[in-house]
């Protein structure tokens, strides 16, 4: 089970919400399933369609989670690593999910409200929290090896010396 998942800005849009809790998060409960135990999940209804990636973080940051301050954020939604082109995501009305882990980076992404109730395709659902858990792992391990080339010291008697 998540350690906790909070719902906010869905006063306007409480169908939202519903469709979250009875459709989303029995997926994302599947995705997530390794870390569950280390994730909170945030859903945010942020009702801005036409946002671009940097105005989404800027919202996760002051209305999400205000105490993270500038700490570094994952975003799912990019457009050829830039920030400040609208995405095909992002045209659509949709909800924030925001991922916190003790132990991964925070990350978050954008889900598109599909436009007929709760379709079979669960595709639209899938992509963005799948694309977002993997940015995250691939953060913490790519922080991790960067530590870890601190840590590596030569080994053999000769300190990386050729001996002819």
């Amino acid at each position: 089970m998540f350690q906790s998942v909070t719902y906010t800005g869905f006063d306007k849009h409480p169908e939202r919400r519903a469709w979250v809790e009875e459709y989303v998060m029995p997926l994302a409960r599947q995705i997530l399933r390794a870390d569950a135990a280390n994730i909170a999940l945030h859903w945010h209804d942020p009702d801005v369609t036409g946002a671009t990636a940097r105005q989404l973080d800027e919202i996760v940051r002051r209305d999400v989670l205000p105490e993270m301050g500038d700490a570094a954020l994952v975003g799912q939604v990019d457009v050829d690593g830039r920030t400040d082109l609208i995405s095909v995501f992002l045209q659509r009305p949709g909800v924030l999910l925001v991922l916190r882990s003790d132990r991964l980076p925070t990350g978050w992404t954008y889900v598109p409200i599909p436009r007929v109730r709760y379709p079979l395709d669960q595709f639209l659902v899938d992509f963005p929290i799948n694309s977002v858990y993997r940015k995250m792992l691939g953060e913490a391990i790519r922080k991790r090896l960067e530590g870890s080339d601190q840590d590596l010291v030569p080994t053999g008697g000769n300190s990386g010396q050729v001996s002819a």
